[in-house]
């Protein structure tokens, strides 16, 4: 797995072989996103076991849109541009005919947001040449070269750098912008669905130092579409197209209910969701990461997402939550397991109990579990009811019966069942009731030295 995702065999440059108990994933192509945390694991009958690394792909410096070539009017500032990326730390270099440049009143270089610029700030006849710029870190480097043409006459307008496509949250504020050469005075107009907008709180445009931004405020739905800059001046006009796609958080469309279960069941919890793709689902227990393995498995699509949990126990019962992120934003939800417990007497009868025959006996247990546990009494394997010889109550899992005026023929052996939807307990008692006698024993000499005790016994 690569950061909690299972890897598949889609991926020609990843290859994953198991040979001589050994698992090797073999990586032939190295690019950024193969950087992350992977996770080997195995598994049989016995169990399974784990372990992890980290890979950290370091990126050689690189230009990814080098500096364009330009015509400037003497007296103008005159801009280039690269964007580059790369590992840090990155270093840039700017030349003039083979010549490194440094910043001062001429000239003025800044790296921003791995954009590197090299102003000229007062554009002369002289300053028309061949640039170079070179960037460089620990694992590479790179360069491009560009022109700077400065002009007497006239020049129309002229886009350097484009409009692109651009993509934006809802709810966040966004800029598109693009880079310009040409004579001044020049004019900017700014176009969405080829109808022109009109600058508010909503839309903001700027026009500065050769750059044209258009800044939307509180990005919604609507603001999808393409946008347009035209720029003008008194030699011609040039247009410009980029699209800006305004990607939505997710939102739950179906969350997990909470479920109370028996023990030993299966328990599935769904949740569906709306958002713009790539989602990343995530389930938790408490603020624990679950993933697949063991009773767990997590089934995830497009738009909806499930976590099964199989021979569930009550330890298993806790809150668990299912979080959905996006580059919009992110949104849990959660949900209660609740896994009864089968009644089990922690205090048991007595396992005898001597009574005298005329007095009352009470049998007495008490049980913990989830309710509802219903109680049930027995002697000798047959049920007894309530009855005025038999009373019987249950207070706060606290189980009793009373056997009133006790004979005789109460002797035997009792049993309480405790039982609910997780299971039953029982224990038992067995009640002896002795005897009394209602008259004096009377000795009465026989012959041959016989004894007579008549008696009478209750």
């Amino acid at each position: 797995m690569k950061d909690s995702e299972i890897l598949r065999d889609d991926d020609p440059n990843v290859k994953m072989v198991f040979e001589n108990n050994v698992a090797s994933l073999i990586i032939t192509t190295v690019a950024i996103n193969h950087g992350g945390k992977y996770l080997c694991q195995a598994e049989n009958e016995a169990g399974h076991q784990k372990c992890e690394a980290t890979l950290t792909v370091q990126e050689p410096a690189r230009i990814v849109e080098p500096a364009e070539s330009i015509s400037v009017t003497a007296g103008d500032s005159a801009t280039l541009e690269c964007t580059i990326s790369g590992s840090p730390d990155l270093k840039v270099k700017w030349f003039k005919d083979g010549k490194e440049m440094i910043s001062g009143r001429k000239y003025k270089m800044t790296l921003k947001d791995n954009i590197a610029t090299m102003k000229i700030l007062t554009a002369e006849k002289g300053d028309t040449s061949e640039y170079k710029m070179e960037v460089s870190n620990k694992v590479g480097k790179d360069q491009c070269t560009c022109s700077v043409t400065v002009l007497d006459r006239i020049m129309p307008p002229t886009f350097t750098k484009s409009l692109k496509r651009i993509d934006g949250n809802i709810g966040n504020d966004i800029s598109m912008e693009c880079k310009l050469s040409g004579s001044q005075p020049m004019t900017i107009s700014w176009f969405k669905d080829d109808q022109e907008i009109a600058t508010g709180a909503k839309f903001q445009p700027e026009f500065k130092d050769s750059s044209a931004t258009l800044t939307i405020i509180r990005l919604e739905k609507a603001d999808s579409g393409v946008y347009k800059c035209r720029a003008t001046n008194s030699a011609g006009f040039k247009e410009s197209s980029g699209t800006l796609y305004v990607k939505e958080p997710p939102v739950f469309t179906m969350k997990p209910d909470s479920q109370d279960v028996i023990p030993g069941s299966t328990v599935c919890f769904k949740a569906a969701f709306t958002g713009t793709a790539p989602l990343a689902i995530k389930w938790f227990r408490e603020e624990k990461e679950i993933t697949t393995g063991g009773t767990c498995f997590i089934k995830k699509d497009a738009c909806s997402s499930s976590l099964e949990l199989h021979s569930v126990k009550p330890s298993d019962s806790a809150k668990y939550t299912c979080q959905v992120s996006n580059d919009a934003g992110k949104v849990d939800c959660n949900t209660v397991l609740f896994v009864k417990e089968p009644p089990v007497f922690v205090t048991k009868l007595e396992a005898a109990k001597l009574i005298t025959s005329a007095d009352s006996a009470r049998l007495e247990c008490a049980v913990v579990g989830s309710p509802i546990i219903s109680f049930k009494w027995f002697k000798n394997e047959m049920e007894i009811s309530s009855s005025p010889k038999y009373r019987m109550f249950c207070t706060d899992l606290v189980a009793s019966l009373e056997i009133v005026n006790c004979t005789v023929q109460d002797s035997g052996d009792y049993v309480c069942v405790a039982s609910s939807e997780a299971g039953s307990d029982r224990c038992s008692s067995t009640v002896t009731v002795k005897g009394w006698f209602c008259l004096d024993l009377q000795m009465v000499l026989f012959a041959l030295n016989l004894i007579y005790a008549p008696c009478h016994l209750f």
